[in-house]
């Protein structure tokens, strides 16, 4: 492997204030976070050159550092406001370069099938977008889960750019029951982030809420070890291909976050073993 894996927390998984939860990663033993900048305090609105100064003062006397950023802005594939959407895609970008780091993941819709190809508009403006990534240097990883896992890979490989890649969220693939194993083995070395996130089937489907309300929850996120992700079996290949850079404990609902989120780094940290990580 080139270079060791940033062990990170999505930052919001402990449901409190930014500073709070800076805190706590740190007494937790964490040495990087991930920071969402949708929904906080950290919106790309709100994050002026004074703010961002003194996040990365609070930040480096915490002994923490930002291992990646994320934030998405809607559907890029319904065809609406899309070039409103781009335009705040490549805004977060650019935060994300600000901040000094070259990591950003997010949702991008569902893509569905593969019709997208034919609308030139779409087409051209992700290439723009994904143009602009690579002038900044900074990596855009979508995240899975709407998608079975080679609809995706078939995406990606679209536009062949090293700015563009995957961020894997096993737990996911649970919960809109997409099929785990295939899924992770089409996008293996493309998957250069990885949310640390277990779920597991639902005894009832329910329906998805927002952007994604056409589609059914099949699953429901569960701690780390409690759920049907069979993380010994998916993550050795996923290291081995050496484009992992970022492994991020997320925890989205529980009464017991902290202590779910310390017992998720543990687990983590078990099945890294043998490869470099930081």
């Amino acid at each position: 492997m080139k270079n060791p894996v940033r062990v990170s927390v999505v930052l919001i998984s402990f449901g409190l204030d930014t500073s709070s939860s800076l805190r706590l990663a740190a007494e937790l033993g964490f040495r990087y976070v991930q920071l969402r900048n949708v929904q906080t305090d950290l919106t790309v609105e709100a994050m002026t050159a004074d703010r961002r100064k003194a996040l990365l003062e609070d930040m480096e006397g915490l002994g923490l550092k930002i291992s990646s950023l994320s934030g998405g802005y809607g559907s890029l594939f319904d065809g609406r406001q899309l070039e409103k959407r781009i335009e705040k895609q490549k805004w977060l970008a650019r935060l994300t370069h600000d901040l000094g780091c070259d990591l950003l993941t997010g949702h991008l819709g569902q893509i569905g099938n593969e019709s997208w190809k034919k609308k030139r508009g779409l087409v051209r403006q992700l290439s723009g977008w994904i143009d602009f990534l690579e002038k900044l240097e900074v990596t855009f990883a979508v995240e899975t889960g709407s998608d079975h896992g080679e609809l995706l890979r078939d995406f990606l490989d679209y536009f062949d750019s090293p700015f563009l890649a995957a961020n894997l969220d096993p737990g996911n693939f649970v919960i809109y029951g997409k099929e785990l194993l295939s899924s992770c083995a089409a996008l293996t070395d493309k998957i250069v982030h990885l949310h640390f996130k277990d779920a597991r089937r639902r005894p009832e489907p329910e329906k998805a809420p927002g952007t994604l309300k056409a589609l059914e929850l099949k699953g429901e996120e569960a701690a780390a070890g409690d759920g049907e992700v069979p993380f010994r079996r998916i993550l050795p290949p996923i290291l081995e291909s050496s484009a992992l850079r970022v492994a991020a404990v997320e925890r989205e609902t529980g009464s017991t976050r902290a202590q779910d989120i310390r017992l998720a780094l543990q687990a983590l940290k078990g099945l890294l073993e043998g490869y470099p990580y930081e």
